[in-house]
């Protein structure tokens, strides 16, 4: 059976990316192949626990303990999730995974990039993305459309300034596997099916 792939969804708060990963997902189904859709945190009864915990507006995680406590939740997800799905042959989609620690707690949070990464090549043990879609969108248009209100939304806007500005260099350090996919304001359908062309492309799946 054919090695499953890996497809994860990135972008600043309120960008649409949990819409699109859905469509996409739905749309892989559609043709008979095998997939999943899941997140990051999450996933998981023990990611769903720490995702609460580093989402609660009344907690305040330092950066530090927001990379371990992410770490902690990924490398469940790797393990029990996404490798066992990929070695089924199946398409695992992720909402977020290692490149947000890499823009919120790295770029944005001002964390040593270079422990950052030592960091997630342990808790993913050495996985990486076979695609990484960011949708880009000015923060203050994201955080307008965001509703729910954690932690992360509840920082001043030059926070989520650093966190897309991180997001594009992930994306032109790593152009094998980063797409940017600019925020196109109600043309969800028109965003999907520029994502579901570059997917076939790119993964001929």
């Amino acid at each position: 059976m054919a090695q499953g792939k890996l497809i994860t969804f990135e972008g600043p708060e309120g960008c649409g990316k949990s819409t699109q990963a859905k469509l996409l997902y739905e749309s892989i189904i559609n043709r008979g192949l095998q997939a999943i859709l899941t997140r990051e945190p999450g996933g998981l009864p023990e990611g769903d626990a720490i995702r609460h915990v580093l989402k609660n507006p009344d907690y305040h995680l330092t950066n530090y303990a927001q990379m371990c406590l992410f770490s902690a939740s990924r490398n469940m997800f790797v393990q029990r999730i996404v490798k066992p799905n990929l070695e089924k042959g199946a398409v695992v989609i992720s909402d977020r995974f290692a490149d947000s620690t890499r823009a919120y707690q790295g770029y944005a949070g001002g964390g040593d990039l270079e422990k950052i990464e030592k960091l997630i090549a342990e808790s993913t043990e050495g996985l990486s993305p076979d695609l990484t879609i960011m949708i880009d969108i000015d923060p203050a248009i994201g955080l307008a459309k965001e509703t729910e209100f954690s932690s992360f939304s509840k920082l001043e806007l030059l926070y989520h300034q650093r966190v897309r500005n991180g997001y594009l260099e992930i994306a032109k350090q790593n152009p094998e596997r980063c797409v940017v996919i600019p925020y196109m304001p109600g043309k969800i359908d028109e965003t999907h099916l520029e994502i579901l062309k570059l997917t076939y492309d790119k993964l001929h799946i």
